[in-house]
């Protein structure tokens, strides 16, 4: 169904983004949108550990106003994504991987809503994906369809 289950490091997150949106898109706005995560989640066949990639794709779609929308709103994820990682990367692993995401959004002085985007980019970092250079990555490029 899907080329990956497991995000190995953000361009593969980017790629299974870009699929499971497409995917709920196929299944249409009533039938997302009257489902939970969960529920879609097993719909798809998918791994728990997608709850937050799925959380955000169903959420594009269930508030979308035209195409154009979600493509700002993807890239306006990513943009704010990068950033996120870019200053836990500042923070070094010990510490973003020695705090909770509840606990790291505190300290960066974020607003709660960003869990999803705060966990991802952590678990980046915690994965040891901080070794590769993430900051000239285009998400625009996955846009193009």
């Amino acid at each position: 169904m899907f080329r990956m289950f497991q995000t190995k490091d953000y361009r593969d997150t980017s790629t299974t983004l870009r699929e499971i949106y497409y995917k709920l898109k196929q299944l249409g706005k009533e039938t997302v949108c009257g489902q939970t995560v969960t529920e879609l989640i097993d719909l798809l066949g998918l791994p728990d550990t997608l709850h937050s990639i799925v959380a955000t794709a169903r959420g594009w779609i269930c508030n979308a106003l035209d195409k154009r929308s979600d493509e700002i709103a993807l890239q306006g994820y990513f943009d704010t994504l990068i950033e996120i990682y870019n200053k836990l990367k500042q923070l070094g692993h010990e510490t973003v991987c020695g705090q909770t995401v509840s606990e790291l959004i505190e300290l960066l002085g974020l607003p709660d809503f960003l869990d999803g985007i705060v966990a991802t980019a952590r678990g980046w970092i915690c994965s040891a994906l901080d070794k590769r250079e993430v900051g000239d990555w285009h998400f625009r490029d996955i846009l193009i369809r």
